[in-house]
């Protein structure tokens, strides 16, 4: 039963590491994308960077 919590334990830990991963490089997209001049909306799966013209249309 110890060794079934540990690996309960590291799984989630490694979930957990990796939601806060991208995270953080979903950050660090939309913080370069507006100083690109542009806005961070949600594509068809994802996020992407789009200028005002693009969001217009």
């Amino acid at each position: 039963m110890t060794n079934f919590l540990i690996v309960v334990g590291v799984v989630a830990l490694i979930l957990i590491g990796g939601a806060v991963r991208d995270h953080l490089s979903r950050v660090r997209h939309q913080a370069e994308c507006e100083r690109a001049g542009g806005v961070y909306v949600l594509g068809l799966s994802d996020f992407v960077c789009a200028t005002a013209q693009q969001v217009r249309q």
